[in-house]
């Protein structure tokens, strides 16, 4: 097992740091979706702190894989994609990292104005930097509940357009762009 990216395939980390983001970040949706739908209950206030604290779960795993990306480099992509494929994956993948920050960080910000310091599985808290008491703080995190709640629904969208490249690439173009990342597949022909 290769821990570290080769220039044609990922390495372990890699892939744990991929699928164990998505898993959570498909978790985070499900319980999301719930919580807006929910009718208020002590229940209901559990999820929010699930929700929470796998969101700062997903930060720091975030800042994990990108440290890693730094010190083992992604491989390229595959030699039958297009130049315009490539330039969409790059897009999307800004995008689903730029996600992978501005969710929780917005999140922590305004339930910390609104309910205090974010309890992290009962480990820790987050620092709360944020005045409570300041009108001009409750107004920015009704703003970035907002900006949490669509950026929510466009990260929906690019998991599904990810997701149907990578399927298109397994299916249609029958190359190894989605072979490369499955978490233990043997090892591939070029």
């Amino acid at each position: 097992m290769q821990f570290k990216n080769t220039p044609d395939r990922y390495g372990a980390v890699t892939k744990f740091f991929h699928w164990t983001i998505a898993l959570l970040i498909l978790a985070l949706i499900c319980v999301g979706l719930y919580m807006t739908n929910a009718e208020k209950s002590a229940a209901l206030f559990k999820y929010y702190a699930l929700h929470k604290s796998t969101g700062v779960l997903v930060l720091l795993l975030a800042l994990g894989r990108a440290g890693w990306h730094v010190y083992s480099k992604k491989p390229g992509f595959t030699p039958s994609v297009k130049k315009w494929e490539a330039m969409a994956a790059t897009a999307v993948h800004y995008f689903l990292y730029f996600c992978m920050f501005a969710l929780p960080l917005s999140g922590w910000f305004f339930s910390s104005v609104r309910r205090g310091a974010v309890d992290v599985y009962g480990l820790f808290k987050l620092p709360q930097p944020f005045d409570q008491a300041d009108p001009a703080m409750k107004n920015y995190a009704e703003l970035a509940e907002t900006f949490h709640g669509y950026l929510a629904y466009a990260l929906i969208a690019v998991i599904c357009m990810h997701v149907a490249g990578a399927l298109k690439h397994f299916v249609i173009d029958r190359d190894m762009t989605l072979q490369r990342m499955l978490p233990f597949s043997k090892k591939l022909d070029k």
